[in-house]
């Protein structure tokens, strides 16, 4: 499955070819963090646990990178999932709505006013659930 991930960033041409084994490793680590095989899709509260574990250690962007890396690849496994195959054929014209909902934590950090990142992943983390529908200003 991870070859096949690989194959999914290096095709998309968004991931330069240097920091695609990064990628790998963030998903293998996380993986390993929980003690849970590479194809099973991992939970938002897993991946902001994890996040956090990681945040302790690493730099921000290493952070930034786990962060954008578990959520492709989570993307990826239900994406293969759907199709039995493992195909990825019609990954492509979905790429657009992935890249549009990941979003530079160190810009919400700056409109969110907080000074520590930990603080921010807390509250993206909450507020990834609009339940009321409520749009911001900038997003009309």
């Amino acid at each position: 499955m991870l070859k096949a991930f690989k194959q999914f960033l290096n095709e998309k041409e968004r991931i330069p070819e240097k920091n695609i084994p990064y990628y790998v490793k963030w998903v293998l680590d996380c993986c390993r963090y929980f003690n849970v095989p590479e194809t099973q899709l991992l939970t938002n509260d897993q991946r902001s646990q994890f996040l956090t574990h990681l945040a302790k250690n690493h730099e921000d962007w290493q952070v930034q990178q786990a962060d954008r890396s578990l959520r492709l690849y989570g993307y990826f496994l239900s994406r293969a999932q759907k199709n039995e195959e493992g195909a990825t054929a019609d990954l492509p014209k979905d790429w657009k709505k992935i890249e549009e909902r990941t979003y530079d934590i160190r810009t919400i950090q700056e409109l969110l006013g907080h000074t520590n990142l930990h603080t921010t992943m807390i509250y993206t983390h909450v507020a990834s659930k609009n339940i009321l529908g409520v749009r911001s200003p900038p997003d009309k």
